[in-house]
């Protein structure tokens, strides 16, 4: 199986687990596959990027009570995280934001618990 689709489900799976706990979740789609030629592909990633796109991004933000939010990156097990994604868990770190690297419910459990929301 795919990279990707171990990572999908591993992710569906978190996102209802936190939406039955009633938080508001939401995909940040930043490892979209864009359609069409390599020119059409950069031409549509200079535009994604100007309109905010930040490559590395986390994978799920998660916003809870109180002005309280969080930002998940969903791995499968073992895989490593890019410098991208280094980078940005550093910059949300350095501006107080909550993030947590996960790989299972269990880690979002121990991320949700550090957080001090459950």
């Amino acid at each position: 199986m795919a990279r990707q689709y171990v990572e999908h489900g591993i992710q569906s799976l978190i996102v209802d687990y936190l939406l039955k706990r009633q938080f508001f979740v939401f995909a940040i789609p930043n490892g979209a596959h864009l359609a069409g030629t390599r020119i059409d592909r950069a031409k549509k990633m200079a535009r994604l990027k100007k309109e905010g796109l930040r490559t590395g991004m986390m994978d799920l933000g998660v916003l809870h009570t109180g002005n309280r939010s969080g930002f998940i990156e969903v791995k499968k097990p073992g895989e490593p995280r890019s410098a991208e994604q280094i980078w940005c868990a550093g910059a949300l770190h350095d501006r107080g934001q909550n993030y947590a690297l996960v790989e299972s419910i269990e880690d979002v459990d121990a991320a949700l618990k550090a957080w001090g929301w459950i």
